[in-house]
């Protein structure tokens, strides 16, 4: 038993059994309300076969919880709610959340993530009876994102082009995009396989457990079943997180220095690095500049890349000591 949570399922759970999938959803200080909706809508005609697991990590909200709980009692699809006491981190809550699954395969989708179509959970449970991979990543878009401020526009644009790519890119590089906030995954191979809690912040910890799958012989495909990303950031976010994210980097780099050097990001560092150059002023002039709204949005991503390249090339040229 877990000493640090309050486990609590639905009429329907309690009266079901051998199901194959599991949908399962961490949050933490943010409102689930139309995800939750959404997912009971889609799992409704499958309740025989699906079941819903939501895990609060540490949000200490008492009354989201009510309303989760009253959501799942009223519906008819097999629901658990986890109420975690203190914050357990991206890894830890997904690795507690897998124990918690009942399915022989689980949906992962962040809490900011919302199904795109009407079929998204039919899809999913399909390739859950036939058994062909271990992991299945759906993809993601913005195709349901609506009133964007002024300073969320650098978020959207980037991610466009970074989280976009077709199933038949991201089959080609398979490892690389794995990316945790939309897939499947077969459940005995998260528990044999789970996500290192070692990473903080934000950054690679989808990377570095794409290639400890793949390390481990474990089958991904991907396919166009897509979620929409509901939560941008904000430019000041945004920029944190890419600031967070060297600490990452340097870890996966430590664990995976092969597969990480084939990314484009190490290719670009490793070709700017050798240079004799400021890196850690010219990171600072392109944070600056990254924050110039009047700059065009396209501008700005170079800038937002450039920035991040130039705090690794000044961790390649002072890498930690072992």
């Amino acid at each position: 038993m877990i000493e640090d949570v309050t486990i609590w399922h639905n009429t329907a759970w309690v009266q079901a059994s051998n199901l194959p999938l599991s949908i399962c959803v961490p949050f933490y200080r943010f409102d689930v309300g139309r995800l939750a909706d959404r997912l009971i809508k889609l799992s409704d005609k499958l309740r025989d076969s699906v079941e819903i697991v939501f895990a609060d990590d540490g949000s200490r909200d008492v009354a989201a919880a009510e309303r989760l709980r009253q959501k799942f009692q009223q519906g008819n699809v097999p629901a658990t709610l986890a109420v975690f006491q203190n914050n357990q981190g991206r890894a830890i809550i997904r690795n507690r959340l897998i124990e918690l699954a009942r399915g022989r395969f689980a949906i992962f989708l962040d809490a900011d993530m919302l199904p795109d179509s009407d079929d998204f959970v039919t899809r999913y449970l399909a390739l859950a009876r036939q058994d062909t991979a271990d992991i299945v990543v759906g993809g993601c878009s913005y195709d349901q994102v609506q009133n964007v401020s002024k300073s969320q526009r650098l978020d959207l644009y980037h991610g466009i082009r970074t989280q976009c790519e077709s199933a038949e890119v991201r089959n080609k590089s398979a490892a690389r995009y794995v990316f945790t906030n939309n897939l499947m995954i077969r459940r005995d191979t998260l528990l044999r396989l789970p996500f290192d809690h070692g990473y903080t912040g934000w950054g690679y910890e989808d990377t570095d457990w794409g290639f400890d799958v793949v390390r481990g012989g474990a089958r991904i495909l991907h396919i166009d079943n897509t979620a929409t990303h509901l939560g941008l950031s904000d430019d000041g976010s945004l920029i944190k997180k890419h600031r967070e994210s060297v600490v990452n980097y340097r870890r996966l780099a430590q664990k995976f220095p092969l597969e990480t050097a084939t990314l484009p990001v190490s290719k670009a560092v490793r070709l700017i690095s050798r240079l004799p150059l400021p890196f850690s002023i010219l990171a600072t002039a392109s944070e600056h500049l990254v924050r110039m709204s009047f700059i065009p949005v396209r501008i700005r991503r170079v800038l937002l890349q450039s920035f991040r390249i130039f705090m690794y090339s000044a961790l390649a040229r002072h890498p930690a000591k072992p």
